[in-house]
């Protein structure tokens, strides 16, 4: 699935977009609220990535991965993905962009995508996204396109808001998306 936004060139994840990724994800200010692996070489991105492409080892969880791109260039400037499970109909959402890229609005623009995209599929209802509670720029993004807090998650080795929305207060009477 290859599609467009206002802005964005959006393109599904494939092994090949590791060598062009690992520049993007090689900045340690998108480690600051997350304690994700921190790929250092295009082969073990690679790996991950086609970990990622093959799909979830359980067949109930589908697994969405997107890189993003502006529609000008042919560097990436982060990704956008979704793990949905039909059964529960409920999905869960992540991005992560370059740093050089935050603050203009593409990580918004990039979820309101990716949640048309599930609303789309019509088995899922509800929608959550799990952030560090420090990480107060990627919680306004979440709140700008309707998501309202849930609770607090307590982990090992983090604090995070739960936020959740339902698909249909995102989708107008006649299905345009967005509706914020």
């Amino acid at each position: 699935m290859n599609t467009r936004t206002d802005r964005l060139r959006v393109e599904a994840l494939s092994e090949d977009h590791a060598a062009a990724m690992l520049s993007v994800l090689d900045d340690d200010r998108l480690y600051a609220y997350n304690a994700a692996a921190h790929y250092v070489t295009v082969e073990a991105l690679r790996a991950n990535y086609r970990r990622l492409v093959s799909g979830s080892p359980l067949p109930e969880i589908i697994w969405w991965n997107f890189i993003l791109f502006r529609h000008e260039s042919p560097t990436p400037i982060g990704y956008v993905q979704a793990t949905l499970m039909p059964e529960q109909r409920l999905g869960q959402v992540a991005y992560v962009l370059s740093p050089a890229h935050w603050g203009h609005g593409y990580a918004t623009e990039a979820l309101i995508w990716l949640l048309g995209e599930i609303a789309r599929r019509g088995d899922i209802d509800q929608v959550q996204a799990q952030i560090d509670e420090r990480n107060l720029a990627s919680i306004a993004v979440v709140q700008r396109v309707g998501f309202k807090f849930a609770k607090t998650v307590v982990e090992e080795t983090s604090i995070d808001s739960l936020f959740e929305l339902e698909l249909r207060c995102f989708v107008s009477t006649d299905g345009a998306f967005p509706r914020i």
